[in-house]
């Protein structure tokens, strides 16, 4: 789909939370929004497990 000469414009929220599940361990995760002037906006969920050894 071609851009029809308008300037693309993109704002972003991110928001991240991370938790100690264990002495040397950690659970995280964050959400990231890309928000734009279309019906387009994007969100991605990322998660993960961590230990420290």
């Amino acid at each position: 789909m071609p851009l029809q000469n308008a300037a693309l414009r993109v704002a972003g929220v991110n928001l991240e939370a991370v938790a100690s599940a264990m002495p040397d361990g950690q659970v995280n995760g964050s959400a990231n929004r890309a928000v734009t002037r279309h019906s387009r906006d994007t969100d991605v969920l990322l998660g993960g497990v961590g230990y420290r050894f």
